[in-house]
């Protein structure tokens, strides 16, 4: 057995062990670990589909390759999606790479071992992993290898061996402000008469206007009324997306997107003392968004949703235990995406701060009863971990 076919069979196992794949996928990927192409001093192919001819090369010599094709790594991998260079200098490794409509890139202060980066990357994508996901999980699974040999197999949690997303936005020089107080359930609600309606409960403070096909002149009427609501409840109450209205209202905290924090002026609203939100859906997402030391973070989309359009997969609990795994305690954290109070248990179990919730409170033909029932499985899961640790002790 190779090097590459150790990595790739330990790594199988530490999958299944943590609920990525099942035990019949098991034995099909099993079937795959000798399918490795070899390493030479200049260029190394990983083949991941043989039927679409989809595949990833890694060009660990820059200087050569952009001489050969007379083109910046930009240009190149934008010409070449689903493809990434890792350019190494003296400090360490920018690997670069083209999704979503924009080159990226995140950095690494040590390459780490060759072999377990490129046996990570072929297993991440097999494994339905993003291509940016795949790329920053093989960064890291290789740092940490390079650091302890003896954890090969081993899934990397620590966010220590991941490498760095390269922001290239102004950033606040500070922090945003923290959540006032800890939440368990999150309402994102479609007009202020249902913010209205979760204030009056007394149950809940945190909550979000999210307002995607709202008219432009009733826009501003709509946010005003959410944020004067909020202060007359002293409530957290977030406004998804429309940053400059929210500043213009004083609103509690601004709900933005991946794509939102290329255009929002993030300097102003943390500088207004606005809290902000940011929306994640996946570990390079993940990655980026903690660079901007938000007040909390949302991982989704765990379940299938049809309260809006997603370009990505559905996660599942065990990615997003992974991805609870790699936060760890850094910042609040919310799960989101087609949670209902039959599926609250399995999340609260993750390690999540929040539940975000949208047809479990708008379906509800009982609010209260319902807002009740979050609390109360909530509150068993602590019960059910403070036993757990009793027993262990």
């Amino acid at each position: 057995m190779t090097s590459d076919e150790a990595h790739y069979e330990a790594l199988v196992v530490q999958a299944l062990t943590l609920g990525l794949l099942s035990s019949e996928q098991r034995v099909v990927f099993f079937s795959n670990s000798t399918c490795f192409h070899s390493i030479n001093n200049d260029v190394f192919e990983l083949t991941f589909n043989r039927d679409t001819h989809q595949g990833l090369v890694v060009w660990d010599d820059l200087i050569s390759v952009a001489a050969a094709l007379t083109l910046d790594n930009d240009t190149w991998v934008q010409q070449n999606p689903r493809h990434v260079i890792c350019q190494q200098e003296d400090q360490g490794i920018w690997d670069v790479w083209w999704q979503s409509g924009k080159v990226n890139r995140t950095w690494s202060e040590t390459t780490g071992c060759w072999c377990a980066y490129r046996v990570m990357l072929r297993l991440a994508t097999q494994l339905t992993f993003p291509l940016s996901d795949a790329i920053v999980l093989a960064r890291a699974y290789a740092v940490m290898i390079e650091h302890h040999p003896k954890k090969i197999g081993e899934w990397p949690f620590d966010h220590q061996w991941f490498p760095k997303p390269d922001v290239t936005i102004s950033l606040p020089k500070q922090a945003f402000l923290p959540l006032a107080s800890s939440h368990h359930l999150y309402p994102v609600v479609d007009h202020p008469n249902w913010i209205e309606r979760l204030l009056a409960t007394d149950q809940l403070s945190l909550m979000q206007l999210r307002m995607k096909d709202a008219d432009s002149a009733q826009l501003p009427i709509a946010i005003e009324q959410t944020v004067t609501l909020g202060h007359q409840h002293q409530a957290q109450v977030f406004i998804n997306d429309h940053w400059q209205l929210a500043l213009e209202f004083y609103a509690y905290g601004v709900h933005l997107g991946q794509e939102d924090l290329l255009t929002a002026n993030l300097v102003e609203i943390q500088q207004a003392g606005l809290r902000l939100g940011i929306s994640t859906h996946g570990y390079y997402e993940l990655l980026y968004a903690m660079t901007f030391s938000p007040s909390y973070l949302a991982l989704g989309h765990i379940f299938p949703t049809t309260t809006k359009d997603m370009p990505s997969l559905p996660q599942g609990v065990a990615k997003l235990r992974l991805y609870q795994a790699l936060v760890n305690g850094r910042f609040p954290t919310v799960a989101i995406g087609g949670i209902d109070l039959n599926k609250a248990s399995e999340i609260y179990r993750s390690g999540v701060d929040t539940i975000a919730v949208v047809r479990a409170i708008t379906e509800s033909s009982d609010l209260a009863t319902t807002l009740t029932k979050f609390e109360e499985t909530w509150q068993q899961v602590q019960s059910d971990k403070t036993n757990k640790v009793e027993a262990c002790n």
